[in-house]
């Protein structure tokens, strides 16, 4: 049975870590935030690293850094964003929850139970529907923005002869007036 859970922490950790080879080193506060955010956001992982950081503890400090990472870019994210982070998040747990039961079902040598299926079932239907709800979010968000550029291209068209010619008045005063030579702001 101990075998079985080592072969799960390991087929877990191959798919948590990209590359512990090129991890950084951490400083220990930044290790407790990291962990302080798997305890919050996922649960099920926690309870494997602190088995790796005693029994693996390279596999430890790859997990540790890859998940740092998630950790830095989500905080990023939410600092500019708070609703593409909820949804980014919601995508990383459920990330989390689907290697977790792979790795599982991979460890046990098994097909996968009727339970472990329904699972499956139920955590691929979350990920496609938290990928539409982030789809949705930039489709929506490119649509605002495509109506700025038509409007701004509206005015520009619209108001062609007269931006030209306040242009044109704006760089004889400037040349008129050398120590005001600057390139003019765009509008």
């Amino acid at each position: 049975m101990r075998s079985i859970g080592v072969c799960l922490l390991v087929v877990v950790m191959s798919w948590v870590v990209r590359a512990a080879e090129d991890s950084q080193p951490t400083s220990p506060a930044a290790d407790v935030a990291t962990l302080d955010f798997v305890r919050a956001h996922q649960p099920d992982l926690a309870v494997l690293l602190d088995f790796l950081k005693t029994k693996r503890p390279s596999d430890y400090r790859g997990a540790v850094n890859e998940i740092r990472r998630v950790r830095d870019r989500l905080e990023n994210l939410k600092q500019r964003d708070h609703e593409l982070h909820d949804i980014e998040l919601a995508l990383w747990q459920n990330s989390s929850q689907l290697n977790l039961l792979a790795a599982a079902a991979s460890a046990n040598g098994k097909r996968l139970s009727e339970a472990d299926r329904s699972k499956l079932t139920e955590l691929v239907k979350r990920e496609n529907e938290l990928t539409i709800q982030r789809l949705k979010l930039e489709k929506t968000r490119a649509e605002a923005r495509l109506e700025q550029l038509d409007q701004q291209l509206s005015k520009r068209q619209d108001q062609a002869d007269s931006m030209i010619s306040k242009g044109v008045k704006s760089w004889e005063n400037r040349i008129a007036r050398p120590d005001k030579l600057q390139p003019p702001k765009s509008k």
